[in-house]
């Protein structure tokens, strides 16, 4: 099983470097990595719903670990891509809008600081709350998708970051290829 959901990753990794090589406008890329990232998601859960997990520990693991890095870039593409469509053109209303961003990144993170706390530190004793399914159908359990939205958020933590730290010229969507993923 977890060789299966590895090569799915990987090949993910891969799609989104392809879309980045592409060099197509920014919006398009970030639009790109979005529906791939969508998809790919959606064949884990098809996956997830047909399979039967061996034991509470697989399916803790699964939930804990396994699927949050595919949603977390889900959620990623998705703030990019609401951030394609607000960022002023004006360089002074984008460092506001940069630093708006920051602040609200930063909210959530500190709504949601104990539930990250718990993540790092290794901790187990929540583990069957926070990490199992609620019925064999289902396709998540009570905190695998928030999981995934605090590590999007920490990633787009790092990304507006460099926005800001990059300057009043630099502080639009970036065209380059390879700073999304």
């Amino acid at each position: 099983m977890k060789d299966q959901f590895q090569d799915l990753y990987a090949k993910l990794l891969h799609g989104l470097y392809e879309i980045e090589q592409n060099g197509s406008d920014p919006e398009t890329r970030i639009a790109s990595c979005f529906h791939l990232c969508e998809s790919t998601r959606r064949q884990v859960d098809d996956i997830v719903q047909a399979m039967a997990f061996p034991s509470e520990e697989a399916e803790i693991f699964f939930f804990k670990t396994v699927k949050p890095p595919f949603t977390l870039l889900v959620e990623f593409y998705s703030i990019l891509y609401r951030t394609t469509l607000f960022v002023p053109d004006d360089k002074a209303d984008r460092r506001r809008f940069w630093e708006d961003e920051l602040q609200r990144v930063n909210t959530f993170l500190q709504k949601h600081a104990g539930l990250l706390e718990y993540i790092n530190s290794g901790s187990t004793d929540h583990d069957r709350e926070y990490f199992l399914r609620t019925s064999d159908s289902g396709v998540s359990a009570l905190h695998d998708e928030l999981v995934a939205k605090i590590l999007a958020r920490q990633k787009y933590l790092a990304y507006v970051q460099e926005r800001l730290q990059a300057g009043a010229d630099d502080l639009s969507i970036p065209d380059g290829r390879g700073d999304l993923v």
